[in-house]
């Protein structure tokens, strides 16, 4: 029976979403993208009221611009809140529609809804809401690039 190879078996350790920080991501996410959508975002302003008082400024060779640096400062906040927003409508088109009528009425309404208002308004049971909610959360996460990954332990 001499040089018999012995034969080991390949395992893998897959990952897992971590279901409960992956929602709390999203729904974070989702938060800031509808203040963009509801608000056009917080823009800085400008102090405009003068100051008489007399300053050095030779220690300072820099020019203060406070107008200009706020302008540029909105316009950065602006242009990414709007990706965001923008990323948020592709994640939900990915969703299927039964999916992406649960998040848009649990999370993209006007009015905070509840959980139980959303499914009896669709006529669902609470567990196919939750699980259809939670694939709808998955997906969007891992969309987004935001979704928490463990190794489960054996």
């Amino acid at each position: 029976m001499g040089n018999q190879a012995r034969v080991e078996q390949m395992s893998f350790r897959v990952r897992e979403i971590h279901h409960i920080e992956t929602r709390k991501r999203v729904e974070e996410y989702i938060e800031t993208a509808l203040m963009w959508r509801n608000t056009a975002a917080v823009r800085k302003e400008t102090a405009m009221t003068p100051n008489y008082a007399v300053r050095d400024y030779s220690s300072n060779s820099g020019v203060s611009k406070p107008v200009e640096d706020a302008a540029i400062s909105n316009a950065d906040v602006d242009m990414e809140m709007k990706q965001q927003w923008e990323l948020l409508q592709r994640a939900l088109n990915i969703l299927r529609p039964d999916e992406r009528q649960i998040i848009e009425l649990r999370y993209l309404e006007t009015q905070p809804v509840y959980d139980y208002e959303v499914y009896n308004k669709l006529g669902m049971s609470e567990r196919t809401y939750i699980r259809a909610k939670q694939r709808a959360i998955k997906t969007i996460g891992m969309a987004l690039n935001i979704a928490v990954w463990f190794y489960p332990k054996k």
